[in-house]
């Protein structure tokens, strides 16, 4: 099984807020199998702000989590990367158009991934949209631990 998540919109939209979420989950359950390579030298977790760059080994597969999704940002060498490490399950940020999608587009044609494109809500409160990037990193975390536990994606996991 190869699959992205692509957490994908437009500026501000919470894209890395809810992938660090996702991240915090997870590495909070898999701190022995987390490698953080951005930020360099972090020490404490959760990772409060910031962009987040790391693997973590779920039983058997190596999960590859990038929050940068910008045009020009370090999203494509990350995902070059996780290629190379044999990962098989990659979460990123993407913008909906541009050289990001054509990233993961061509993950999915040149590398046998299956694209999971998700794009978060928003809401004009600021509490309630904190509330949503919670609970969208959280199902974002769910979604991985199950198809990396079963090596499987299957629609019932969403």
């Amino acid at each position: 099984m190869k699959l992205i998540i692509a957490n994908r919109g437009g500026h501000d939209i919470g894209k890395t807020t809810s992938i660090r979420n996702a991240f915090n989950v997870l590495q909070a359950k898999y701190p022995m199998t987390t490698t953080v390579y951005e930020p360099v030298g972090v020490s404490s977790f959760p990772i409060a702000g910031g962009e987040v760059k790391a693997t973590i080994k779920i039983g058997t597969t190596l999960v590859g989590i990038e929050t940068q999704g910008d045009p020009g940002s370090r999203m494509q060498q990350s995902v070059a990367d996780f290629i190379a490490w044999e990962c098989e399950i990659i979460l990123v940020a993407c913008r909906n158009q541009g050289d990001t999608i054509n990233t993961i587009t061509n993950l999915e044609s040149n590398h046998g991934y299956t694209v999971l494109w998700l794009q978060n809500g928003k809401c004009t409160d600021t509490a309630c949209w904190q509330k949503l990037e919670e609970k969208y990193g959280n199902w974002i975390a769910d979604i991985i631990e199950k198809c990396a536990l079963t090596r499987t994606l299957s629609p019932t996991y969403l």
